[in-house]
Order: structure tokens, then sequence, then C-alpha cells
């Protein structure tokens, strides 16, 4: 089973974890049975074991063993089969009074069988069951107070917001939503629930007032301040000394936003993605020691149980015999198994010796060996049950063995391509020391003074955030007077969900900015050349990039053949083209060996139509490296 949700419910030490989850529980079958939805007609159980509810759901409770330490742990898991495929819930109940931070918790996960983890997060909705435990029972994570659904936050509240973001202790994130300017309060706070629905449980939400907005802005330095209508994400351990640390905040810009919301209702997508990376952070990161030794200890009673209840099984279904059974003439009689035992006296002195040895009597008799022949079956299905739960560990060792060895060639391929950065970064910086100095000694020392970057060319939050500002409508950036995509959305999102930081976003919009001072430039007559001779020419007037980030056209090897080179045959507007597509072979690629490296392959159609259109945006295609 791929787990898709995971999140970790701190209760009042003065509350018993058992007794709130089994509480919860019953209230949540309870509540399921009555459900048109839902195959389930039992909602109660008794004591642990495998517990049938009927319409193909089961539950399984397992009881750890008690602890001298007096601490209980309790696992409840529901199994539910649909025509959609098989889901699980498990609720992890640990009380452990003697632990350092976690002594009354409670664990929710939550998966669909036979995908992937980064599937199931998608696929898998936030259990009711967690919504049900945060709307009735206060929960925090650290000091940070966990809810059902997001808190509005005026002026009078704003505390509790600023030592949930700076809370060293808490492992949820906070999510920050400050209402845009005129908007009416209510709706905002109904476009965040429905925004933030899959990060239940993994986050705290704050809906914000204007007055509370300015409050915060005041306390956070300008890197890590939320402007209104922009969703920000603040990931655990906020460092507000380091302007560095703000790019591990992610932020929803109010044009990606805008363009996904119906009424008060976010489109599923963007909800799915906004909760993605708050969710994996949960599922993938190292737990707390406190919960992790006490899922381990669940872990390895709930493998017992599940063997013992696998023999049982196997033991309780009759096995045909190997050998055939005689017939009236083959079966002795007392004569004959007299003249038997008298031919081989020492066959009953290995016997009794066999049955002293493994049931503890050396009487021969037909109750003996039916004893002996029940042991011996249940050994047998005993050891092939461990035998398979053996091969079960090692294929899943096998598979995580893979997953490391992937992680550690993209830590090698990051490595080397930060390698390559600083590099540049050095050579860039000397280059800037000689010319400063050259300035300096030529009496030009106000000339070293560099203007920073109009606001308007500040970097997009996201990929979800540049498409939108190169894509004609309400929000379009300037840049789509000249610089328009034309590809496929899809594609360039998944880059969303493959980097957790927005590097990739900040580069393809520094290419942006390029192309469309290029393209200014060309209509203007400034510039006469292709862009690679542009990126060359330090005469050329215009926001430019280091040409060793540019590729003017593909490999012979790539054009080529067939295949590679009609992956990269892209959408045009009819104006453009007749058949709708042409070919980009023209690239910018930020990255060096990275196995996603993403690219931006364009159409330079200055020329023509005064503009350049962006056909692909998303992972490196293919080629003989990919």
């Amino acid at each position: 089973m791929a787990i898709g949700y995971r999140a970790i419910l701190c209760l009042a030490p003065d509350e018993d974890a058992v007794a709130v989850a089994e509480s919860q529980l019953r209230s949540w079958l309870s509540e399921k049975k009555n459900r048109r939805s839902s195959a389930a007609e039992l909602a109660d159980w008794d004591g642990p074991g495998v517990h049938d509810l009927g319409g193909g759901s089961e539950l399984v409770v397992v009881h750890a063993a008690e602890s001298l330490d007096q601490s209980r742990r309790r696992l409840y898991r529901l199994r539910e089969q649909n025509r959609h495929g098989v889901w699980t819930v498990s609720l992890y109940a640990i009380s452990a009074p003697q632990a350092r931070r976690y002594t009354q918790s409670l664990v929710i996960e939550a998966g669909v069988d036979d995908v992937p983890t980064p599937t199931a997060v998608t696929r898998v909705d936030t259990p009711r069951l967690a919504r049900q435990i945060l709307e009735t029972t206060n929960t925090r994570d650290g000091d940070t107070p966990l809810y059902g659904v997001p808190l509005v936050i005026r002026s009078s509240d704003i505390e509790e917001v600023w030592q949930s973001i700076v809370d060293p202790a808490r492992t949820a994130s906070v999510i920050v939503a400050p209402a845009l300017d005129g908007a009416h309060l209510d709706r905002w706070r109904q476009i965040v629930t429905s925004l933030t629905k899959q990060s239940v449980g993994v986050a705290t939400t704050f809906v914000m007032d204007p007055e509370a907005t300015e409050l915060l802005a005041m306390r956070l330095p300008p890197s890590h301040r939320v402007e209104r209508g922009v969703v920000r994400t603040f990931a655990p351990q906020v460092d507000l000394d380091s302007a560095a640390d703000s790019i591990r905040h992610r932020m929803l810009g109010p044009a990606t936003l805008a363009r996904a919301i119906d009424g008060t209702r976010v489109a599923t997508p963007l909800v799915n993605r906004h909760a993605e990376s708050t969710r994996l952070r949960f599922i993938q990161r190292d737990l707390p020691p406190d919960v992790r030794r006490s899922l381990e200890i669940l872990a390895r009673a709930d493998l017992v149980s599940e063997r013992a209840q696998e023999v049982r099984r196997r033991i309780a279904q009759p096995t045909p015999s190997s050998v055939p059974e005689p017939t009236l003439d083959e079966v002795p009689s007392s004569l004959e198994r007299n003249r038997e035992a008298a031919i081989e006296p020492g066959l009953m002195t290995r016997l009794r010796a066999l049955l002293k040895r493994w049931i503890g009597s050396e009487k021969v008799s037909e109750v003996a060996v039916e004893r002996l022949d029940s042991l011996l079956t249940a050994s047998a299905a005993e050891l092939s049950v461990a035998t398979e739960q053996i091969d079960g560990a090692i294929a899943d060792i096998e598979m995580k063995d893979a997953e490391l060895r992937e992680l550690r060639s993209s830590a090698e391929e990051l490595s080397f391509d930060l390698a390559v950065s600083d590099e540049q970064l050095r050579s860039l910086e000397r280059e800037v020391q000689i010319l400063r100095r050259r300035l300096v000694e030529a009496d030009l020392a106000t000339q070293t003074h560099v203007e920073p970057v109009e606001s308007i060319w500040n970097p997009p939050y996201d990929i979800a955030e540049l498409i939108a500002r190169i894509t004609p409508g309400d929000e379009a950036h300037l840049a789509v007077s000249r610089v328009v995509f034309t590809g496929d959305v899809d594609r360039a999102l998944e880059i969303d969900v493959r980097e957790k930081t927005p590097r990739y976003a900040y580069a393809f919009w520094d290419y942006i900015h390029v192309l469309y001072d290029y393209a200014e430039g060309k209509v203007d007559g400034r510039i006469t050349s292709g862009l690679h001779a542009y990126l060359k020419a330090d005469a050329l007037d215009g926001h430019k990039c280091p040409p060793d980030r540019h590729a003017p056209t593909e490999s012979d090897s790539v054009l080529n053949r067939p295949e590679w080179r009609a992956e990269r045959v892209l959408p045009v507007p009819q104006e453009v083209s007749n058949t709708g597509k042409v070919l980009m072979d023209a690239h910018f690629k930020p990255t060096w060996r990275d196995s996603f490296a993403p690219r931006m392959h364009y159409f330079d159609d200055t020329a023509r139509t005064g503009k350049i259109y962006i056909g692909y945006i998303g992972r490196h295609l293919k080629n003989t490296k990919s």
C-alpha cells in the first residue's frame, strides 16, 4: 500500500489517546455506516483481531504488549474495497506518559493499493476521521494549534499567527492567507477552505483580515512577508534572519488562484498541487523519535497478528492428501499390523521418541498422533506465511534500495550543477570586481552603482504563476505582448511537483525577461541579429543571461531522428503557421546534469508577428542522454 496522507496530532497531557481514538473511531464508523457511499454495515468491534464490518470492509485492531513504563499502543486499520481500488485508513493511538514530547498522540494514515506514493498523494483525500478529530478535540503540533477549517484572524489574534510561524517545535506547515483589498472576508475564507481541504491535519491555516495582515507584516522581514491575495505556506524551522530561507516557504499568487476559482470552489488540480509538498514532507521525512518507536512496536505486533491470522485460515482449509486412500482389499488386518510391528521392533521406539519430543508424551495413541499432526500442520503453515512475509520484506527493501540509489544519483547531479554554478559565480564576481576597480581608476566611481531590477520583473512564486503571466488574459504580464506561451500546461506544472523550491520558476522567468527585451529590440530595430548573438554582444543593451544557458538549435542526432524531432514540433497560432505547429529546436537550459533537467523551447517570430512563442516548458525531451 502506498501512503498518500499522514498526520501527527498531539493531545493534551491529561487526555487518554487510546480512549479518544476508540471514541472517535466508533463515531466515524457509525457515520460511515449511515452514508450511502460506504459499504460498511457494522460500526463496532470487540478487542483485537480482524473484524468483518460487511460490504467488503474490514477492521484490523492490534494491541501492542503493555510496557513497563505504562505505555499503551493501539492500531486500528480499516480496509475498504470499491470500484476505484482498495483503500486503507489507519489510526495509531499512543499513550506514553514517560515520553519526552509525544505523551498522548494520534497518527492518522491513509493510502491506496497498487500505485506509487506520488499518485497516492493526489488520489487520497483527507480522511473524514482526521477532520472529525480536529473539529472535536484540542490538538496541537508543538505549540501550534491544528484546526479542521481555516481560522479567521483579526488584529487581536495576531499573536497566535506569529507564534505559530516561529514555533521551533512544529512539524506541520502554517498557511497564511491575507484577503485581497476589497474582498469579502467570508467569501475569501470559503475559497481558502476549498484550497486547503487536502492540507487538513498537516497544516494549520489562517485567513487574515487587512488589519491583521498589516500587523503581521510589521513583524516579518521583507523576505518573509505575505502580500494581500497571496497564500503562503511556511515550512517548519523558519529562519527570519536569513533572506535566503524565504525560498523554502512557497507562495501561491492571486493570478494562479483566480484562474482556478469557480464561485468559491477551487479546481481540484490546484488543490492537490497546493497540498502535495506539505503531504510528501510528512510521508517522506523521518518521524519524531517517540512516534517512530511506537509505530515500530505496533508494526511488529501487527506482523505477528497477521501471521497468526493467516496460519489459522490456512489450517482451517481442508488439504487434500497426496497419498491415495487404500481400497478395501488394501486395508491391512489386525493380524497383518501385528506382524509388521513384530518385523520392525524399532518403529514403536522411534514413534514414542517423536511424540515425546514434540508433544511431551510417549504414549502412542490416535489422540497423540492427531496432536502431532496438528502441530506439524500449524508449523508448516507458519513457516509458509513467514517465508511469504520475508519475501515481501525483501521486495520492499529492494524497492527502497532502488529509490535510495536514485536519490544518491540525483544528489550527485545536483552537487555537480551547484559546483558549476559556484564556479560561474566566482568568475562573475571577479569580473565585477575588476570592472569596478577600472571604473574607479577612470574617475567614474558613480557608474559603479547598479539599479535594482524593476519590480514588474520580480520572479513568480512557481511555474503555475509563470504560465499565468505569459498566457493572454486579465492577469497577464507586460511580457505577454512579446512572449506568449502556447504549450501544454500540465507538462509545465510537472516541474512544480518535482521541484519544491522556485528555482526553475526563477530561471525561466529570467529567460522570459531576456526574450522580451530581445523582441522589443528587434521590433524597434536596435537588434538585427539572432538571440544567441544578442546574448554574446556586449554592445547590445538589454537583459541577458549567460550564453551557455541557451542553445540556438539541437544536435544532428536529435533532429535526424524522426521520433525526437517530432517532440520538438510544437503549437503556434495559425497566423504563424498554417499547420498550427513549427519546429522549436532553440531552447533554454537552466541545469546541466539534473536527470529531470527542465527545458524551455521557443520559436522566434519577431521578424513577422513581433512575438516569440514558447511551445514547451517541462522535463528534458528525449535525446541521446535522456
